[in-house]
C-alpha cells in the first residue's frame, strides 16, 4: 500500500491496487466521527454497448435499483441493522453505492462489498423492479424542470446518448431481463472497472486488510480495462423550441456543448476555470444574479449546471421566469458581458475557500475525489491548480458558449 501526501492541504490518501484490479482509496480523517464509503463502477447511462453488443436505455439506473434487492430482501434493512445509511445514484458516466456511520464501519464495508459484487436478479424481481422504475420515469415525465432540461439536451444532441434520461424510457426497459443484467453486471462491475473510497475516523492499515480479505476469494472473469470510446457529436440538433404546458412557471434556458479539443490539453485547468467563469456571471453572490432579480426576470430557481468531462461538455443555464423571451435576450447580453479583474480575484478566492471547505465533509470528499479519479485526475491536486488559474484562462471560456441552443417553456 502507497501512501501519497499532499503537505500543503495535510492531507494523505492510502491507495493500492488489488490483483483482481480493483483499485482501493483510503483518507483518515482523524478526529471525524463519520466514516463514508463509495464503492463505483464506471458505467452510466451513456455507455450502451458490451463490446459491440447494443444494450437496452436505462440498464445502468435498472441495475443500481436491482443490486439492493436480494434472496433475504432489501439489503438496506441490514445496513439499518447495523446504524448505517445506505444509497446508491446513477449518472452519464457512473453508478456509485454508498455508506455512512458512526460505528460497525467493517460489517458495512463488507456488507457494501458484497451486496454490489454478488447479484441476485430472478424475472419475479426484475417485472417487480420494471413497475417501480416505469412508475418513478412517469413522474419525472411529468416534472418540468427535468422536462425543459431533457429537451435542452435534444437540442443539443441528435444521437449522442447524453440526450436519453439517466433512467431511459418507459419503452426501453420493457427490453432488459435477468440475463441482460447479469451480462451487464459481469462486464461493467469488473474490479478492474471499479473503484472504493472510504473516508473518516479509520486505520488505514486494517480497512485495507478488511477489504482485501473481502476479496481474495472472489472469482471475476478476465475483463481487458474498459474504455468509453463514444465519439462526440459537434453538429447542434435543433437551434431551438418551446414547450407549452399548463399550470406551470414558465421558464427559459440556455444550453452550450463543446467537446475535447476545448480543453487544449489540460483538462482539468479548463474544467476549474469554467466553474469560477459561472460564478462569476451568474452565481448567487455575481452583479447579473442581483440584476436579474431586481429586473423580476429570476427568482431562486436560477443557476447553471455544468458537466465538464474529459470526453464532452454541457452548460445549462436558465429557471423560472415571469418573461422566456427576454431572460434568454439578457442571459446572451450577459454571456459577453466583460469580466474584470476584482470580479475575477473575489470569485477565484470564494471557489478556492469552497474547495478546501469540502475536506471537512467526508460525503464531499469521497464523491469529488471518486469523479476526479475516474477522469484520470486528482481532487487534492486540483485544488492546488486553483492557485495557477489566470484571468486570461477564465475569459477564455466565453468561447465556449458560440455553440449553443434555447427552449422555453409557456403555458400558452
Amino acid at each position: 500500500m502507497e501512501k501519497i501526501n499532499y503537505p500543503d492541504l495535510k492531507e494523505s490518501v492510502y491507495h493500492e491496487k488489488l490483483p483482481n484490479g480493483l483499485n482501493v482509496y483510503l483518507m483518515p480523517k482523524y478526529g471525524f466521527n463519520k466514516t463514508y464509503a463509495t464503492f463505483t463502477t464506471n458505467f452510466g447511462s451513456i455507455d450502451g454497448l458490451i463490446g459491440e453488443k447494443e444494450i437496452p436505455k436505462g440498464i445502468a439506473h435498472f441495475l443500481e435499483h436491482q443490486l439492493f434487492s436480494k434472496v433475504d430482501g432489501d439489503v438496506s434493512e441490514k445496513f439499518a441493522e447495523n446504524g448505517a445509511n445506505v444509497n446508491a445514484f446513477t449518472t452519464y458516466d457512473k453508478t456509485s453505492y454508498l455508506f455512512s456511520c458512526t460505528s460497525k464501519v467493517e460489517d458495512n464495508l463488507n456488507l457494501l462489498l458484497d451486496f454490489v459484487q454478488e447479484p441476485y436478479f430472478t424475472e419475479e424481481s426484475v417485472v417487480k423492479e420494471r413497475g417501480i422504475i416505469t412508475e418513478e420515469l412517469q413522474m419525472y415525465s411529468d416534472n418540468p424542470d427535468v422536462k425543459i432540461i431533457l429537451e435542452g439536451m435534444n437540442n443539443l444532441f441528435a444521437k449522442h446518448p447524453l440526450k436519453d434520461d439517466i433512467g431511459g424510457t418507459v419503452e426501453t426497459i420493457k427490453d432488459i431481463d435477468a440475463d441482460i443484467l447479469l451480462e451487464a453486471h459481469s462486464y461493467f462491475y469488473h474490479p478492474s472497472n471499479m473503484i472504493v473510497v472510504v473516508v473518516g475516523n479509520i486505520d488505514p492499515e486494517k480497512v485495507m486488510e478488511i477489504i482485501r480479505i473481502n476479496q481474495s476469494p472472489k472469482n471475476f472473469d478476465h475483463l481487458k480495462e474498459y474504455t468509453r470510446n463514444i465519439p462526440f457529436e459537434a453538429a447542434i440538433n435543433k437551434k431551438e423550441s418551446t414547450l407549452i404546458q399548463e399550470n406551470v412557471f414558465e421558464k427559459g434556458l440556455l444550453a452550450y456543448k463543446g467537446g475535447p479539443e476545448i480543453y487544449k490539453g489540460n483538462y482539468e485547468k479548463y474544467k476549474l476555470s469554467m466553474m469560477v467563469y459561472l460564478d462569476i456571471l451568474f452565481g448567487r453572490s455575481s452583479k447579473n444574479y442581483e440584476m436579474l432579480f431586481k429586473e423580476e426576470l429570476i427568482n431562486y430557481t436560477f443557476g447553471s449546471i455544468a458537466y465538464i468531462e474529459p470526453d464532452y461538455s454541457v452548460v445549462i443555464i436558465g429557471g423560472d421566469t415571469s418573461n422566456p423571451d427576454k431572460l434568454i435576450t439578457r442571459l446572451n447580453e450577459l454571456i459577453d458581458s466583460e469580466i474584470d479583474k476584482e470580479q475575477f480575484i473575489h470569485m477565484k478566492n470564494k471557489f478556492y475557500g469552497s474547495m478546501l471547505k469540502l475536506l471537512n465533509y467526508p460525503e464531499g470528499i469521497a464523491n469529488e475525489f471518486t469523479s476526479f479519479k475516474l477522469a484520470g485526475s486528482d481532487l487534492f491536486n486540483i485544488i492546488n491548480i486553483i492557485n495557477d488559474i489566470t484571468l486570461d484562462d477564465v475569459v477564455a471560456c466565453k468561447n465556449f458558449f458560440k455553440n449553443g441552443v434555447t427552449v422555453k417553456m409557456k403555458t400558452e
